[in-house]
């Protein structure tokens, strides 16, 4: 573990009053890890399971919206996150979908430019992960619009060789996230999506909490004031205690300590 990594409980009362937004990752951060996911071979059958917020972190995403804006920041789907959310959802929250390739902001969509050819090397990599499904041991594609999830049991080394195959331009990222491997298009992350959402609110570095625990999550950590769920997977400058979901204590903490400072 990195020991430059500080404990949340650290965090300076000067530093946290600068703050204006706090950005959740979801999947093991405010939510426990583990997406049942199966398909068909053929796509016509789909069946995904997953988890809901629970009440009493939906509690706190309230008392904190009173201080500052809320978003949430996944490789999951738009649809998904406007789920997840129901309880809280209203137009001051954002939603950051696929990684930032959509971003849900006041009931409009932000997002960037993709390119023709990155279309055409994503659906050669799908036609190639469904031939290889068994050396994969493939569960499915998460449904989404513009990036790719390949749900499988673990990790394998075969998804790399596919991806040069399909992509001989190489637009193509693919990332492990735990469950599945997250497929975009480069220069497009969860980084560049908050920059280009900093810059719309008007929002310094300085003013952002970002909260998250996997590699997709390095360039939005790395942006902001980073928390890390995960500090042997991804750095920030601050950590939670692993005791528990991490955004789950962040928001206690920033609860806590809001209230007190803002009365």
């Amino acid at each position: 573990m990195d020991a430059s990594i500080k404990p949340l409980n650290t965090m300076s009362d000067e530093e946290l009053l600068k703050i204006k937004m706090v950005v959740f990752d979801v999947d093991g951060v405010i939510i426990p890890k583990g997406t049942k996911l199966k398909e068909n071979e053929d796509g016509t059958m789909f069946h995904m399971e997953t988890h809901k917020l629970s009440p009493e972190f939906v509690s706190n995403l309230i008392k904190l919206k009173k201080y500052v804006k809320i978003s949430f920041s996944s490789g999951r789907n738009l649809l998904y996150l406007r789920t997840l959310t129901k309880d809280i959802y209203d137009k001051s929250v954002i939603l950051q979908a696929e990684n930032c390739a959509m971003i849900f902001i006041n009931g409009e969509i932000m997002q960037p430019e993709f390119p023709a050819n990155y279309f055409e090397a994503t659906n050669r990599l799908r036609n190639l992960v469904i031939k290889n499904a068994t050396a994969l041991k493939l569960r499915g594609f998460e449904p989404k619009i513009f990036n790719m999830a390949v749900h499988m049991e673990s990790e394998n080394e075969l998804i790399y060789d596919l991806v040069k195959q399909a992509d001989p331009d190489g637009v193509i990222y693919c990332i492990w996230t735990g469950e599945a491997y997250d497929v975009g298009l480069k220069g497009i992350s969860k980084g560049s999506g908050l920059d280009l959402l900093a810059k719309r609110l008007g929002l310094s570095r300085d003013e952002i909490i970002t909260t998250g625990n996997a590699l997709n999550d390095k360039e939005m950590l790395e942006y902001g004031v980073g928390v890390t769920v995960e500090p042997n997977v991804v750095r920030g400058k601050y950590m939670t205690s692993g005791n528990g979901l991490g955004g789950h204590e962040l928001a206690n903490f920033l609860v806590d300590k809001l209230e007190s400072l803002k009365g």
